[in-house]
């Protein structure tokens, strides 16, 4: 609670007074409108080379505040952090901006079931995907306490995997459950 609530003590700051100062931003458009939208303040454990992302400090964890969401013709995701734990995120955010786009989206599409709990998928990407990608998010985007740490543990090895391979993440080679459809 104390970690949280100095975040919301900031954005609450922020809002009344409509500056947002303090925080650092990393913004990916995708040239498409893709099929959902998510809001989280997490802390992914790595990077897209796989690299552990030390993330917490003094027994508190710096967050990251992703947004990602569809416009008519193309789409966003929006990383922030408080600018305290840019040297933490600073890598991670360049990494973002300069690799191929479906590396990122299919980064994207292995940490947001397991890590997000506000995900809303349009009724045409749930339609398209079988009964198999139904069911797999559904478990995957329920995991909870020994579980989630135990999947947390798994998604490690695929992200040591997309360390080693720079292409072949085009529409169709993501995976099962690819979010960019």
């Amino acid at each position: 609670m104390e970690e949280m609530n100095e975040v919301k003590s900031f954005f609450d700051k922020g809002i009344v007074s409509k500056d947002y100062t303090g925080l650092e931003t990393c913004v990916i458009e995708i040239p498409e409108s893709i099929k959902f939208a998510t809001y989280a303040c997490i802390a992914v454990d790595f990077d897209l080379k796989g690299k552990k992302i030390r993330h917490t400090k003094r027994g508190f964890i710096s967050r990251l505040f992703i947004t990602i969401f569809p416009e008519e013709t193309k789409s966003y995701i929006i990383l922030s952090c408080l600018s305290e734990d840019i040297k933490i995120y600073k890598k991670f955010f360049q990494q973002l901006q300069t690799t191929n786009l479906d590396k990122v989206k299919y980064y994207f599409d292995l940490i947001l079931p397991l890590y997000t709990e506000n995900n809303v998928l349009s009724p045409r990407l749930w339609e398209k995907w079988g009964e198999e990608q139904q069911i797999g998010y559904t478990f995957f985007a329920n995991r909870k306490g020994k579980q989630f740490l135990l999947y947390k543990q798994i998604l490690k090895f695929g992200m040591y995997n997309l360390r080693k391979k720079e292409s072949g993440f085009g529409t169709g080679n993501r995976g099962k459950l690819d979010l960019f459809e």
